[in-house]
């Protein structure tokens, strides 16, 4: 919306998704199709819990103006 492009991706690099900022982990996995949509359905939060000791790390990018922006006169 912003022109900012997230995406997440676990420390060791074995998972890579679209993120959105502010979120959840847990909510990028879902839309991601990485994670069942209902968590606390039988045994999806048992199943699920390598996600709470995982370390995730977030990056953005975006594109930078062509013209130099002006801060004033």
């Amino acid at each position: 919306a912003n022109g900012v492009r997230w995406k997440a991706a676990s420390s060791n690099g074995s998972l890579s998704f679209e993120a959105t900022v502010p979120g959840s982990v847990h909510l990028d996995l879902i839309g991601s199709g990485l994670l069942p949509s209902d968590l606390y359905y039988r045994y999806n939060e048992v199943e699920t819990s390598w996600v709470a000791h995982t370390p995730f790390i977030y990056t953005a990018s975006f594109d930078l103006p062509s013209q130099p922006i002006s801060l004033g006169s």
